[in-house]
């Protein structure tokens, strides 16, 4: 995950469209149920990245939060 979202940032990309894309793909591969916790982390993390020193760890630990706390199809 980190290799991918390091990669993404070095190619320009932001971390606003890094969780834009994870949105669209994700609801395509989570469990119904689960679209209301994916929302409160995605946005909570995305307030984060107001303040945040590094873009990369904050955009890593969503990913991992979403991973643990999401049921997957």
């Amino acid at each position: 995950v980190r290799e991918w979202v390091a990669t993404n940032l070095a190619q320009g990309v932001y971390p606003p469209q890094i969780l834009s894309w994870m949105w669209v793909e994700a609801n395509k591969h989570m469990k119904p149920s689960s679209v209301p916790q994916a929302v409160i982390t995605m946005a909570d993390y995305q307030h984060k990245a107001a303040s945040v020193a590094d873009q990369e760890i904050n955009t890593v630990a969503c990913c991992v939060e979403l991973m643990m706390s999401v049921e997957w199809l």
